[in-house]
């Protein structure tokens, strides 16, 4: 009795000290504010990525010359990239795998890789994605002033690792500073939060995918056994190789499999979305040439311009291809529903045959997650972004994938270099594993979800338009019906 007693405080002081999410209708978690999914979102992007690796990268770029690469970067890959994940998250309430699920049946492995009510989603994303841009800016002034103070310049001969920030560069500095027990102590609790922040994040993420995929125990034991995972499979690290174990992993997971799946997201999203719509408006051989056209211009382009060492011969090489496959997806193409402009029948089919083709995809994806995340006064998703995502974010991402290759190549008899950058290889498969064999990555949906990729649509409309046009039309909606997936 007194032990039932006991237990029965003990639950209520628990549930006192971490209450219970609020319940959305379909009875997942929400959040009980926009306030307090900002800062968690901030807090997981702020990392010791943003004080450690950074600055490395600054350093090793020479510094000032850094910035324009960078802030192309930001505006074109990280917010365009920020907005469709939030985006997609919210309108198909569901962790990565369930999102990208309902894009397309065949992108259950992309969501994979990636680490809420209608909220502004893109104005999220700006918040979110500026904050990190602030807080590892701030980072690498103060790191400068260390590495100056330490006398070290940068040199193509002397790379500084993101580690040797923190564990030797930072502890160095903080030996020769007044008061050095002090700040000694604050460095260590500086690094242990930004690591717990973004560990919450990674580890909620899987737990997610657990959870919604109806793995059958409860989301604290969850959580409990992949933190004791977690703390398994880093104990190499402490080993005495394991710092060099550690920078071969940082190297290559962020240099191949993060580019690989940022890549994934936001040039499969903008071309398999909606793509029976596309092939029965201009037909299937059209459409297989096309993005034949798109994915060998960049394979081609990126492989002769490494091959001759020139951008300017490897640029003309993939637009030419693209260009021939674009012209030969034309002639092949069949003419698409007549529109309702004045120019000649023969310019409004060629016009019609490129916008299906080239745009349609992306633009649908925008249209149908504005519905959700553009209610109301929040900030809608821009016409330019799905042009922007596949014609900029995706080629300038293929380009600086293709650089880690001849990168790992210099390194190749380095066993730990070799040990991060086959883990990396291998997160780029279980994405293509995913595209090939979707059905292996069904046990991560639930069996009542698995479908909502084959929504039923009618061309040119908003998805639930079209759900509701299907259901009500006189001959059972069999007319003008497409289907998103395959």
């Amino acid at each position: 009795m007194a032990l039932r007693t006991m237990q029965k405080f003990v639950s209520r002081g628990f549930k006192w000290f971490f209450p219970e999410p609020e319940k959305a209708e379909d009875g997942r978690d929400q959040w009980p504010s926009r306030a307090a999914f900002l800062l968690a979102a901030m807090g997981g992007c702020a990392g010791q990525g943003n004080l450690l690796r950074y600055p490395s990268v600054v350093y090793n770029n020479y510094g000032l010359q850094w910035f324009i690469p960078y802030m192309l970067a930001v505006f074109l890959i990280a917010i365009p990239a920020l907005v469709l994940e939030i985006s997609i998250g919210q309108c198909y309430r569901g962790g990565s795998v369930i999102a990208f699920n309902n894009i397309n049946r065949r992108l259950k492995g992309v969501g994979i890789g990636p680490v809420f009510k209608h909220s502004n989603a893109v104005m999220d994303a700006v918040l979110i994605c500026g904050s990190n841009v602030l807080f590892e800016n701030f980072a690498a002034f103060a790191i400068f002033g260390v590495v100056g103070f330490l006398r070290r310049w940068p040199s193509p001969d002397e790379r500084l690792g993101a580690f040797v920030v923190g564990f030797l560069t930072l502890p160095e500095a903080v030996l020769q500073t007044p008061g050095a027990n002090f700040w000694a102590v604050l460095l260590f609790l500086t690094l242990i939060v930004l690591g717990f922040s973004s560990a919450f994040v990674m580890l909620d993420v899987v737990a997610t995918l657990l959870v919604d995929s109806g793995f059958r125990y409860s989301r604290p034991v969850i959580v409990s056994g992949l933190t004791l995972a977690s703390f398994l499979m880093c104990l190499p690290y402490c080993t005495e190789f394991g710092y060099y174990l550690l920078d071969g992993v940082d190297r290559w997971i962020n240099n191949i499999a993060l580019i690989f799946v940022v890549f994934s997201e936001v040039v499969s999203a903008t071309t398999v979305y909606r793509w029976t719509d596309v092939v029965g408006q201009v037909g299937m051989p059209a459409f297989v040439i096309y993005n034949l056209g798109y994915f060998g211009g960049l394979l081609i382009g990126i492989t002769v311009a490494h091959g001759v060492e020139s951008a300017a011969i490897g640029a003309g090489a993939g637009f030419g291809v693209f260009t021939v496959c674009t012209i030969l997806a034309g002639i092949v193409a069949s003419s698409p529903s007549p529109s309702n402009t004045a120019l000649p029948s023969r310019i409004r089919a060629q016009l019609a045959q490129l916008w299906y083709l080239a745009f349609y995809s992306g633009n649908q994806l925008r249209r149908d997650l504005n519905l959700i995340v553009g209610s109301g006064n929040n900030w809608k998703i821009p016409a330019f972004m799905p042009v922007l995502l596949r014609y900029v974010s995706g080629p300038v991402l293929a380009i600086i994938f293709s650089f880690a290759f001849p990168e790992f190549h210099e390194l190749r008899y380095d066993p730990m270099m070799i040990a991060g950058f086959i883990l990396s290889i291998l997160g780029m498969v279980g994405v293509l594993l995913g595209f090939v064999v979707p059905r292996y990555y069904d046990c991560f949906v639930p069996w009542q979800r698995r479908e909502e990729g084959m929504k039923e649509t009618l061309l040119d409309r908003p998805v639930e338009q079209g759900d509701a046009v299907s259901v009500g039309s006189e001959d059972g909606g069999e007319s003008g019906r497409e289907k998103i997936g395959g």
